[in-house]
């Protein structure tokens, strides 16, 4: 039974000739050294949770953390809502096919898993909507560099992959504009609670699965032989990505909803002059 479990978990990621040594191995396992990966993963856990924890006993009040009913849905809401809960279906199915399950919990599949508890909520989840679009750098790095495809055999799966990465960027601009205009999206402290749960689940759980089962989730291991930093940074590269994904996410939050932000402000303006004519 067990054997059969870590087949259907894991057991097609180590065929070849579908996946390389950098998602999965002995290789991707050792890159970073047991002496400076363990003490970085405390760290920044512990990071994660006390900022966390400060911000909400310093604010508590803040919308980031609020949990408000819901008026009226929006048929967007629905739509938004069906179309991420098919997508996820269908991964699993292509998971479960391609005998790796346990890459169902990659970023870019939780992204979608967030925006259905958003829709199907009867509150507004301030702090999950945060989280989604603390994680959009990734699906933007694998829009552009989609070596992943490679392995997709499913039907129509390769065409699913490019869905799934631009429903995030849909979903942030029409839930930013439906329910989450009063969230300050565009302050550092905001994002950051944002991107710190980005970072726990990077680290308390993608990193403790990888070194179980020596499959790279989300590159918890080791990196990708594409990103720039990769062999600069060495062994350290483990944890100095936290630091430049980080200012990615922010970077792709402020182009993605700055225009949402800009048309509100030129309302308010527009209406002000109106007022004083």
């Amino acid at each position: 039974m067990l054997s059969r479990f870590k087949e259907l978990m894991y057991g097609g990621i180590f065929r070849d000739p579908f996946y390389n040594h950098m998602d999965r191995g002995e290789w991707c396992k050792n890159f970073s050294p047991v002496w400076f990966k363990y003490p970085a993963t405390f760290l920044v856990i512990f990071f994660d949770i006390f900022f966390n924890f400060k911000t909400l006993r310093a604010i508590p009040f803040d919308p980031v953390f609020s949990t408000e009913p819901k008026g009226p849905r929006h048929w967007a809401e629905y739509l938004l809502g069906t179309v991420s809960v098919l997508l996820i279906c269908l991964q699993i199915m292509y998971k479960i096919a391609s005998h790796s399950l346990i890459n169902i919990l990659m970023p870019c599949h939780l992204s979608v898993m967030l925006i259905a508890a958003i829709s199907f909520s009867p509150r507004k989840l301030y702090w999950v909507y945060n989280w989604m679009i603390s994680m959009l750098f990734g699906c933007l790095v694998a829009l552009i560099f989609p070596g992943t495809t490679a392995t997709l055999k499913g039907p129509y799966e390769v065409e699913v992959f490019y869905i799934e990465h631009l429903v995030p960027f849909v979903a942030a601009v029409v839930y930013h504009s439906l329910l989450f205009r009063d969230l300050r999206w565009w302050e550092v402290r905001i994002h950051q609670l944002g991107f710190s749960l980005f970072s726990l689940y990077e680290r308390a759980v993608c990193f403790p699965l990888g070194e179980l089962t020596w499959i790279n989730v989300n590159f918890a291991l080791c990196g990708q032989e594409d990103d720039p930093f990769f062999k600069p940074l060495g062994y350290t590269y483990y944890l100095f990505i936290d630091i430049y994904i980080n200012f990615g996410c922010f970077l792709t939050k402020i182009v993605l909803l700055s225009p949402q932000l800009g048309a509100r402000k030129l309302r308010k303006l527009f209406a002000e002059i109106k007022k004083q004519v």
